[in-house]
């Protein structure tokens, strides 16, 4: 298990293999990646960097490293992950799932490609 005492920088990256499903690609990032030194490492150097939720801002709680996209998976920076409390953790979480979007990105990407297609059909108006 990696100590707090060892982790000084960003650890070493981890290689990602490749699944054929979703479900087999789920149970491997909780059973075996988020058990892995390198996230284990990766989160106690991000509560380092940023001791608080970046959704409520409250620091006095315990923080939770939530991942905005998985693209970088094995190789995270701090842009692709924020520290969140578990209230605000569970509520992100709950709320992707409820509108069907596996990440943030991917729902932003979403509403950004809605506001194009309205800003591009106001112009075809005027």
């Amino acid at each position: 298990m990696v100590k707090l005492a060892d982790i000084t920088t960003t650890p070493q990256k981890i290689k990602i293999p490749v699944f054929r499903t979703q479900k087999k690609f789920n149970k491997w990032y909780v059973e075996v990646y988020l058990k892995s030194a390198h996230w284990i490492g990766f989160a106690i150097w991000m509560k380092r960097q940023y001791p608080f939720c970046a959704e409520c801002r409250r620091s006095s709680v315990a923080l939770e490293t939530h991942h905005e996209t998985y693209i970088n998976l094995g190789k995270e920076t701090e842009k692709d992950c924020r520290n969140l409390c578990a209230a605000c953790h569970k509520t992100i979480h709950k709320t992707l799932q409820d509108l069907g979007f596996a990440t943030e990105r991917e729902y932003i990407a979403w509403i950004q490609a809605k506001e194009k297609k309205k800003r591009k059909k106001h112009r075809q108006r005027r």
